[in-house]
């Protein structure tokens, strides 16, 4: 059962917008039941996947939920709904570069945008469950140790969390290594973190969730677990309001670039072509 709120089509792929503190709320309900969930934090670059590759899109749909991680999903709901109605052409437009203006330099975004839930936010909230509930945590993905290391913090902050992390290196692959497949089976967590990024950690999910009976939630986090070991940081929470934490991560990691030229610039023009398209299947 998919969580019942209000949801905005993105590419093909229903993305929710629910508040965090609703998510969370449901995410412990599930716990709760013992419903399997498997959760998909998106991203525009994940989006901008599901679109050009149909099996990936799959992937993406067969979550209990897909939540918007990144501004640039937040702006494109916004833009979608405002223009749901919209009947002239010029006023699309109008609304596009005045919904991007108000993402950047605006002071009423929170107002206008939907609630931002990142997988680096959910993971805690989902651990403060975990431990308030007497479940296993386990973490996968990131090199020299980093599971290990963001295990370790988390149990520092909960204390009593059973939590660990998976501490070889390894090829991140959607297939589990004899070792890993160990571990889990023997530790048998009820939720696990995948920190592989898109798409195999979403591939590893959909290939493995079922071969675990113990575990119950399962999420991709993509650089989550590299913030939580102190490899990386996030941006500033000013950046982060004015959407522009791609240029925090493009100032520790340059070779991102491509990736961000496609999230920030290839995006937002997609989106537009999207619902200009729209907008002439409706006049005709």
């Amino acid at each position: 059962m998919k969580i019942q709120e209000q949801w905005i089509n993105v590419f093909g792929v229903p993305v929710a917008l629910s508040s965090r503190a609703d998510i969370v709320k449901w995410c412990e309900n599930r716990l709760k039941n013992d419903e399997k969930t498997r959760i998909v934090t998106a991203n525009p670059e994940i989006l901008l996947r599901a679109r050009r590759d149909i099996w990936f899109k799959r992937v993406i749909e067969m979550a209990d939920l897909v939540t918007p991680d990144g501004a640039g999903v937040c702006w494109a709901a916004a833009f979608f709904g405002m223009t749901e109605n919209s009947t002239n052409l010029f006023e699309i437009i109008r609304i596009f570069l005045r919904t991007l203006w108000v993402a950047v330099f605006g002071r009423n975004a929170r107002k206008i945008f939907p609630e931002r839930v990142s997988g680096s936010d959910l993971l805690w909230d989902i651990a403060k469950i975990a431990c308030e509930r007497n479940l296993k945590v386990y973490l996968i993905g990131g090199k020299r140790a980093t599971a290990h290391r963001a295990a370790r913090r988390i149990s520092a902050y909960y204390p009593g969390l059973d939590i660990k992390g998976f501490v070889p290196d390894h090829v991140a692959t959607p297939y589990s290594s004899y070792v890993l497949h160990d571990e889990i089976s023997n530790f048998k967590p009820a939720i696990v973190f995948v920190a592989y990024g898109s798409p195999k950690q979403e591939e590893w999910i959909n290939q493995n969730m079922h071969r675990y009976p113990s575990i119950q939630l399962a999420m991709g986090v993509g650089g989550a677990l590299d913030f939580i070991a102190g490899n990386a940081s996030r941006a500033p929470l000013r950046l982060q309001n004015h959407a522009l934490e791609w240029f925090w991560r493009l100032y520790q990691r340059p070779s991102r670039l491509i990736r961000v030229l496609r999230a920030v610039i290839l995006f937002p023009i997609i989106i537009l072509l999207s619902r200009i398209k729209k907008h002439y299947a409706k006049k005709f």
